[in-house]
């Protein structure tokens, strides 16, 4: 993860226009649907604390898991021991890389799937939504039983 400071210009005014894509209510949704399918429960608002819901990937490698399709599994690294601060970011990237391996196994074509970094360096939650909406309307048209995502 790298450290940057404050964008200035056109950096500040991308990053302006990334955030207001960001839909609270998109989040409710998938939070909601996440909730259902795995009982990991959101209890933040806003892109900052739904990332740091996200961050350690295991919620992502439980709602695909919730999917019980043979061949699709994700099986997290249990990151909540590890005090070296390194090693558990390395562990939780590889933790969201499985989740993003699982997802494109099911049917989420690459250019949906949002990159470790959107997370991680909170660079593109709106990006991290869109997928996660992505597989859910996915799920639902492959027939996946469970609770599924509100159709827009």
């Amino acid at each position: 993860m790298s450290i940057r400071p404050d964008g200035f210009g056109l950096t500040a005014e991308l990053d302006d226009k990334t955030k207001a894509k960001y839909s609270e209510d998109q989040e409710s949704e998938v939070a909601e649907w996440i909730k259902n399918r795995t009982g990991h429960e959101f209890t933040g608002r806003g892109q900052d604390d739904f990332r740091e819901f996200l961050l350690n990937g295991s919620v992502l490698c439980a709602l695909i898991n919730s999917f019980q399709v043979p061949g699709i599994s994700c099986e997290p690294n249990d990151t909540s021991g590890i005090e070296l601060l390194a090693m558990r970011d390395m562990k939780e990237e590889e933790n969201i890389g499985m989740f993003l391996t699982a997802a494109k196994n099911f049917g989420v074509r690459q250019d949906d799937l949002f990159q470790t970094s959107n997370i991680r360096d909170n660079s593109n939650m709106a990006q991290v939504l869109r997928t996660l909406l992505i597989l859910g309307r996915l799920a639902y048209s492959r027939g996946v039983s469970g609770p599924m995502i509100a159709m827009m």
